[in-house]
């Protein structure tokens, strides 16, 4: 607004819920390495070791602190009870990124991604968008570039997909 650029980079996991994608063990390696670390290992545990050792006591909830206030939120129904074992650990690891990564902000996104969307377009839907764009591009495309932009370039090497370059939009 005042001709300062301010440098966003967009997180991996933020990113993937704008395109309306799953989180995966993965995509969190970077944004919460105590929690990747912490599943992974429970995903690699020999079957029969962890079995044995009662699910190393898990059952199907996330532990909160929240302003000094802790909390259990049950990652399904009767996750209280629910014990963790070799069979359903996926599972459990699955709910586990959705619940802590996904679910609290997923109505912020939702906004976020519908704001974005009108500023490109009246008509495609957000994710289309996102599903066709790699987190490093989107970096770019907010961040800029250390080099000057040439519109000559810039026109060459555009793909219009289905506009015109006077289009609204372009």
């Amino acid at each position: 607004m005042h001709k300062v650029q301010v440098g966003v980079l967009f997180d991996r996991v933020f990113f993937l819920q704008l395109a309306g994608m799953k989180i995966s063990l993965e995509d969190i390696k970077d944004t919460d390495r105590i929690i990747y670390n912490s599943c992974k290992q429970v995903l690699e545990m020999d079957p029969e070791y962890f079995d044995a050792n009662a699910g190393l006591g898990l059952t199907f909830v996330l532990e909160t602190e929240e302003l000094g206030k802790r909390d259990l939120i049950e990652l399904c129904v009767g996750g209280k009870s629910l014990a963790v074992n070799s069979k359903n650990r996926k599972l459990y690891v699955d709910l586990l990124i959705e619940r802590r990564f996904a679910t609290p902000i997923v109505e912020q996104v939702k906004q976020f991604s519908r704001g974005f969307n009108h500023m490109l377009s009246d008509s495609a839907p957000p994710r289309s968008f996102f599903k066709r764009l790699y987190l490093e591009d989107l970096d770019g495309m907010l961040r800029g570039g250390e080099n000057a932009i040439s519109i000559d370039d810039w026109k060459a090497h555009t793909e219009y997909n289905g506009f015109k370059e006077t289009d609204r939009q372009i």
